[in-house]
């Protein structure tokens, strides 16, 4: 974390705003030479510190850019050092923020500290499909969410039979086809059945 130096004066308030003010318009120069070096990159944001003694430059590419030309470019341009800094779009998502599919707040950009790993697994753990583009954020990526409840589920299903296990019912004898953790259900698929019969967990018992 970095330190306090000392309080900013009305000196330092004017050279913030007007460094926040110079960001906003040398987007349209940064752009304009990153189309006449051909390159593929999104600017995300454009950072001068009160100082000025650089300019950090944050950008989006879905590939490795060689973007060495362009620092000599922009170096030329601002007349001082370039720091660029390449994100993925998790971070971008952290950076601009937005509202996910729950109607709240980005969980990245309100109070996410670091991006944890989310896995296919843990979307398969909590009984969902990925071709339903419901585990998706707006990032494009695995919802970092997922992760949150993860130790909930995996601790909850262990009480329950897998899918596919036969199982005794008072129906006469069934398939598991899918479970509820959170109302203690399972459905079963009886033969004689066309449509699945939801027993509460203790109404079954594993065959054999």
């Amino acid at each position: 974390m970095d330190s306090v130096t000392r309080l900013a004066n009305e000196k330092d308030k004017q050279a913030f705003q007007e460094n926040i003010d110079l960001a906003k318009h040398s987007f349209s120069t940064v752009n304009e030479l990153i189309l006449a070096n051909d390159l593929k990159m999104k600017v995300i944001d454009i950072i001068f510190p009160l100082e000025r003694s650089y300019v950090l430059i944050t950008f989006s590419a879905e590939e490795r850019v060689d973007f060495r030309q362009l620092l000599h470019d922009l170096a030329g341009h601002f007349k001082t050092r370039i720091e660029l800094r390449q994100i993925n779009s998790r971070e971008e998502a952290k950076v601009y923020g937005g509202v996910g599919p729950c109607g709240r707040a980005l969980c990245c950009s309100s109070f996410l500290g670091e991006f944890p790993p989310v896995s296919i697994k843990m979307v398969k753990n909590q009984g969902m499909s990925l071709s339903t583009g419901k585990t998706a954020g707006i990032c494009g990526r695995l919802m970092c969410c997922l992760s949150f409840e993860d130790d909930f589920y995996k601790t909850s299903k262990e009480k329950f039979p897998d899918v596919g296990t036969e199982i005794e019912t008072a129906d006469g004898l069934g398939v598991i086809a899918g479970i509820d953790v959170f109302s203690d259900t399972v459905k079963v698929r009886l033969p004689e059945k066309h449509t699945l019969l939801t027993y509460a967990l203790e109404e079954v018992k594993v065959r054999g």
